[in-house]
């Protein structure tokens, strides 16, 4: 019978008396021979330039960044399309709130003139200007909603507005 490291034999085989380590490593002797197999091998240094680089903390963090931004696409979806123009009919609207500790995140789905629908994330004045079935245009730029073709946007309401006490 083979001698295990540092276990006696009777304590090893006996059912009774195994731990749990034991009853989760099923092939301990397949992992003797690789240590075996593996303790020939030499790893070439790393040079002190892609330690220093590995062990620092700004590449660590940026490297967590880009992969959660890689993995939650939902983090920056609503980023790009508050900048980007678009245009179309809105064919859907909803809204949903899965995404922990943030707020409602409003979205329409929008149906351009070739029938390629895509869903845009929206802010709550841009989803109340959209109405199902109403062709709407986004400008290009931050603080831009879409709108229908010849509404006026807030700051122009209410500039129209101020114009029209003045004349009063």
């Amino acid at each position: 019978m083979r001698r295990f490291q540092g276990r006696n034999d009777r304590a090893f085989t006996n059912p009774s008396r195994r731990t749990a380590t034991d009853l989760l490593i099923r092939n301990r002797d397949a992992l003797f021979h690789k240590e075996i197999i593996l303790n020939d091998v030499k790893l070439e240094p790393m040079s002190g330039f892609v330690e220093r680089f590995l062990n620092n903390r700004l590449f660590r963090y940026a490297a967590m960044t880009l992969l959660l931004v890689a993995i939650c696409p939902w983090l920056w979806q609503g980023v790009r399309d508050a900048y980007v123009g678009y245009s179309g009919t809105v064919v859907a609207k909803g809204n949903y709130l899965w995404v922990p500790l943030r707020g409602i995140d409003w979205y329409i789905i929008l149906e351009d003139s070739s029938g390629h629908r895509t869903k845009r994330y929206v802010g709550a004045l841009g989803y109340g200007y959209c109405d199902v079935g109403s062709y709407v245009v986004k400008k290009p730029g931050l603080g831009e909603y879409p709108r229908k073709p010849g509404d006026l946007t807030p700051s122009e309401f209410e500039e129209f507005a101020r114009r029209r006490r003045e004349q009063k």
